[in-house]
């Protein structure tokens, strides 16, 4: 489930606490519009980076606005400005033109002028930099700006390496009251939140028995690097399963000790009417419990 995209939907604007570049909003807004100055006689290319821009609060565009570029006969960029009736359409018509005048710049420094223009605090600047950074090594190994951006675009998706430090705003003491933060079960250890929802409390996600449980692949395959040291003991499935076991329920600890004051564990019995699901089984004794 995306739930960042079903919570813009909803008008809300959550950020995402992530080890993917992709997740991050400096480089969403710097690759649109990377993307969009490399394809800027695509309606297609500009309708797909307008719905991120739109889905991410950076310009203010309606479905009906992505509907219109997508339908238009002619690019986008030579449109006749009478013909745009929305401000959301014309702040994007001005934006996009603006930078495509200014591509004659290098990659890194374009995406240096855009961050800066649409981000203002030092760990969103701190970040740009380091964006503009990495197109810079890109840039030196691929010459062509669509292999450099499709490459960029396969490293975002990645967990982003010990070679880059991204800066968040937990980083800093920043009050985030009101606010809706996206993340692992894991990413939120060491942190406090007034409401806390746990969605997906399933028997795959967080198994609670041994029954039907399968041994994770990599759990397979540390044991098998494990098991050439001659002193170890190969441990056997029902240990591998009841260690996987121990992990999910300290996890679930962790996420459920996170709320202050309202926690919310839901779970459904099939996801995008695709996928069966079992919902966890302490989700059931925790409604006991509280029905008692």
């Amino acid at each position: 489930v995306d739930y960042s995209k079903y919570l813009s939907n909803l008008g809300l604007a959550p950020s995402s606490r992530s080890d993917l570049l992709s997740q991050k909003k400096v480089f969403k807004v710097i690759f649109s519009f990377l993307k969009i100055c490399a394809s800027s006689w695509n309606n297609k290319v500009l309708a797909a980076e307008a719905e991120n821009l739109k889905q991410i609060k950076t310009i203010n565009l309606t479905d009906e606005d992505l509907e219109l570029i997508k339908g238009l006969k002619t690019p986008f960029i030579n449109i006749d400005t009478k013909e745009l009736l929305t401000e959301g359409l014309l702040a994007l018509y001005w934006d996009v033109n603006y930078w495509i005048s200014n591509s004659n710049f290098e990659f890194q420094d374009l995406a240096v002028k855009i961050g800066n223009y649409y981000f203002d605090t030092n760990i969103e600047k701190s970040n740009v930099h380091l964006i503009a950074t990495m197109i810079k090594k890109l840039s030196s190994t691929y010459k062509t700006s669509e292999t450099m951006l499709e490459k960029l675009e396969e490293l975002s998706k990645r967990p982003i390496g010990s070679s880059y430090k991204f800066f968040s705003q937990e980083d800093e003491n920043t009050n985030t009251k009101g606010e809706i933060t996206l993340m692992t079960v894991h990413k939120s250890k060491g942190d406090e939140f007034d409401v806390v929802f746990i969605p997906e409390l399933s028997e795959d996600n967080f198994p609670s028995e041994h029954e039907n449980l399968k041994v994770k692949t990599n759990t397979h395959f540390i044991e098998t690097i494990k098991n050439l040291i001659p002193s170890y003991k190969r441990r056997s499935q029902e240990e591998l399963k009841s260690e996987q076991v121990e992990e999910s329920l300290r996890l679930l600890y962790v996420g459920i000790t996170r709320a202050k004051t309202e926690l919310y564990l839901t779970c459904s019995n099939k996801y995008k009417k695709k996928r069966q699901t079992t919902p966890n089984k302490l989700l059931f004794k925790l409604l006991e419990d509280e029905n008692e």
